[in-house]
C-alpha cells in the first residue's frame, strides 16, 4: 500500500498500460513444520508407482469386478474393462445391469458411449479406478497438504477445497489423495466418496491396487475387485473406435 505510480505517458498525455513488477521477498518456515514437496511431485509420483499407463510403460488388459445396490434394491454386479496399447491407443468399458459406459482414444480421435440409467455409477467407477488429477488441471495454490495416516499407513494428504475445524470434508467441494512414503497412493476423497485402496501386486515396475473400498457416509458403496492383470492378446483396431461418439476431453480432471 506504500507503492506510489505515476501515470505512463505518450505525447504529454497519461494512457492505459500494463506493466511488470518484480517484488523480490523471503519466506522462513516456522521451526518443527514439515516440509512438503509440490501437490504435482506427489501426483506424478502416485502415477509411476500405481498406474500400469504411466509407470509400466507396456501394454495391459485390467479386468475388475464390483458389487453396487442394483435398481431391485439388491447388491447386483458389475464389470470393468482397460485395454491399453499406447498413450493414443486404449479403451475403458464399464457395465451394470442395463447400463454401459466407454470411453476410447485411437490416435487424436477420442469417444464416449453411454447407455442406460446406471451411467453416473460407471462413471463413478472410472474416476475412482483412476482419480489422480491430470496435471494441466492442477493448480498448485488450490491444495494443502500435511502428514496423515490411513489405517496403520503413514501418509501425505493432499487436499483441495472446504475441511471443518473438525476435520470433515465437504461432500461437493472437497478433494483429496492420500499417498504413502514411495508414493503409493493409498486413498482418495472426491464427491463425497472414500476410496480405500489395498492388495497391491506387482505388475511390471508398479503396484496396482487389486481391491478398492468405496465408503459413503462411513458405509461400504461399492468394492472393485481386479481379476485379471495380462498382457493384451491381438487387439481388433475397431475396438479403439466408437463411430458416432466422437468426444472432446473439456471440463474434466481425469487423464482418460
Amino acid at each position: 500500500m506504500a507503492l506510489q505510480f505515476k501515470p505512463f505517458l505518450k505525447d504529454g498525455v497519461p494512457v492505459q498500460a500494463m506493466s511488470q513488477i518484480t517484488l523480490p521477498f523471503k519466506t522462513v518456515r516456522p521451526a518443527g513444520r514439515e516440509a512438503f514437496e509440490s501437490a504435482r511431485t506427489y501426483f506424478e509420483r502416485g502415477r509411476q508407482v500405481g498406474v500400469p499407463a504411466a509407470g509400466a510403460g507396456k501394454p495391459y488388459v485390467i479386468r475388475a469386478e464390483f458389487d453396487a445396490m442394483g435398481s431391485g434394491g439388491t447388491v447386483a454386479k458389475g464389470h470393468y474393462e482397460d485395454i491399453w496399447l499406447s498413450d493414443t491407443q486404449w479403451r475403458r468399458e464399464a457395465s451394470f445391469e442395463k447400463s454401459r459406459y466407454v470411453r476410447t482414444r485411437n490416435g487424436e480421435k477420442r469417444y464416449e458411449l453411454k447407455e442406460g440409467p446406471a451411467v453416473w455409477l460407471l462413471q463413478s467407477v472410472f474416476k475412482i479406478v483412476e482419480p489422480i488429477p491430470a496435471i494441466d488441471t492442477c493448480t498448485e495454490s488450490d491444495w494443502r497438504i500435511k502428514l496423515d495416516t490411513v489405517g496403520s499407513v503413514s501418509t501425505v494428504r493432499v487436499l483441495a477445497g472446504y475441511e471443518s475445524p473438525e476435520g470433515k470434508l465437504d461432500t461437493e467441494q472437497a478433494r483429496g489423495f492420500w499417498f504413502d512414503s514411495v508414493g503409493l497412493f493409498r486413498k482418495s476423497f472426491l464427491d463425497g466418496l472414500e476410496a480405500v485402496r489395498s492388495d497391491f501386486q506387482d505388475f511390471g515396475s508398479v503396484k496396482v491396487p487389486h481391491q478398492i473400498d468405496v465408503l459413503k457416509d462411513g458405509k461400504l458403496a461399492i468394492r472393485i475387485r481386479v481379476t485379471d492383470v495380462t498382457a493384451p492378446g491381438e487387439i481388433p483396431p475397431e475396438s479403439f473406435e466408437l463411430k458416432g461418439h466422437a468426444w472432446q476431453r473439456a471440463f474434466t480432471s481425469e487423464m482418460r
